[in-house]
């Protein structure tokens, strides 16, 4: 018997005793401590006799042929960028604030302006946005 074959047959007993239970999708895959999803996709994987169907093969699509992108001026991009946050005291203007998101991004927020970068950023867009905050500034 196969890994596969194994897997099936688990999640066979499972799907039969979500299906029993009468309770939601997120509860039962809360108690199984597996995700919503899960439940849901092994959950469309049987018919109602619990026999095992196949998911229908996707057809084989030619790739995507992209655009050739505009020429664009040329910009230099920072590799780091210093954030200094100051304390306003008594100014009426806004401190500046960075925050490092779960995901390793950063956050940026001045003047009521915030930009959200993540990990993977395009760094010519990076500077473009920067530069068209500095000029509106």
């Amino acid at each position: 018997m196969t890994h596969l074959d194994l897997l099936r047959d688990l999640w066979k007993e499972r799907i039969a005793e979500y299906r029993a239970s009468g309770m939601k999708a997120p509860d039962f895959a809360r108690a199984l401590g597996v995700g919503t999803s899960t439940v849901y996709r092994w959950n469309s994987a049987f018919d109602e006799d619990l026999n095992y169907v196949p998911p229908p093969k996707k057809p084989k699509q030619a790739p995507k042929q992209e655009a050739a992108p505009e020429e664009a001026e040329p910009v230099e991009v920072p590799q780091w960028i210093a954030v200094l946050a100051v304390d306003g005291g008594d100014s009426h203007q806004p401190s500046p604030r960075a925050d490092i998101g779960d995901d390793g991004g950063v956050s940026l927020s001045v003047a009521g302006i915030t930009i959200r970068v993540r990990p993977g950023f395009d760094e010519v867009l990076l500077a473009r946005v920067l530069q068209v905050v500095k000029s509106a500034c």
